[in-house]
């Protein structure tokens, strides 16, 4: 459930006052998902943290913004057909991209060495073990 202040600048606005016209259409729709979810939710489904989104939504953010607008892409994905476990949604593969290695369990084992060589890994080029 999202959280009100009644002080809070919507997200949208915060985007057209800091990017301008010159927000990307990726950005507005991060606004939007933001206005709907709450910015803390969204930066959870994008396996980064609620100051990160922040940042971008305010046109602060001091790196690249690719990696960014990547995961979050990847976040809002409803289907990503993983070469291990088929159609999965876009939160599910960030989950299993973040996980170490394990030998000790063959699954993960396997999720692992999938991961580093599917071409949804947002790190491409980790070595395998």
């Amino acid at each position: 459930m999202k959280a009100t202040n009644p002080k809070a600048i919507p997200p949208a606005e915060t985007v057209a006052a800091c990017w301008g016209k010159d927000a990307p259409a990726w950005v507005r729709k991060l606004a939007a998902f933001c206005e709907n979810e709450g910015q803390a939710s969204v930066a959870r489904r994008m396996k980064c943290s609620g100051s990160t989104v922040n940042m971008v939504l305010k046109n602060n953010y001091k790196a690249s913004l690719d990696a960014i607008q990547k995961r979050f892409e990847m976040a809002v994905k409803d289907a990503v057909i993983c070469p291990v476990l088929g159609e999965i949604d876009g939160g599910t593969c960030l989950d299993w991209q973040k996980k170490t290695y394990c030998p000790a369990n063959h699954h993960v084992v396997r999720m692992y060495r999938a991961c580093r060589s599917c071409p949804n890994n947002l790190k491409k080029g980790d070595p395998k073990p």
